[in-house]
């Protein structure tokens, strides 16, 4: 740097950043046939919730659509989807696909969850009235007389209890 440089500056034009439209959802990740999956999904635009249009909440099952939903505005950016599930469904993985828009920007996400027709539970424990069950979920206390717990069949150190668990 000794010596006198002549330097040339180039410009170009950037395109501008395009503005983020971001969608979330969650559900529980187990469910039964006869209960209710409820997805909630949540809306941002530049890190804001917004009320976006909502072009649909998709569900599908094995690749095909079974059903469009729909959802209540809980909040400001915040929508809850609710899925009765048939008492008939299959078992397997069911994915909610959701697509929404805010002005000129466009987002979508997806979201699965699992039907199952058992919950593959052991009991570990009675005490004071309360089961201890493992299952694939982790461990649940269940208060024997809120389930209507009764036994069925006793078989050596087996016992079979019927319950609305």
């Amino acid at each position: 740097m000794n010596n006198g440089h002549t330097l040339h500056a180039v410009f170009s034009s950037v395109p501008p950043s395009p503005p983020i439209l971001e969608v979330t959802a969650d559900v529980g990740n187990l469910h039964f046939p006869g209960e209710t999956a409820e997805f909630y999904v949540f809306v941002t635009f530049q890190g804001m919730p917004v009320n976006a249009t909502v072009k649909g909440f998709k569900l599908y099952f094995s690749g095909a659509p079974i059903a469009d939903l729909t959802g209540d505005l809980v909040s400001t950016g915040l929508y809850r989807v609710r899925y009765n599930i048939p008492t008939t469904a299959t078992p397997g993985t069911y994915m909610l696909v959701v697509q929404v828009e805010y002005y000129s920007a466009r987002a979508n996400t997806l979201k699965s969850f699992v039907i199952s027709q058992m919950l593959n539970a052991r009991l570990i424990a009675i005490e004071d009235g309360v089961a201890t069950i493992s299952n694939d979920m982790g461990l649940v206390k269940a208060n024997l007389t809120e389930i209507k717990a009764t036994i069925t069949k006793i078989d050596g150190q087996v016992v079979y209890i019927n319950s609305t668990l």
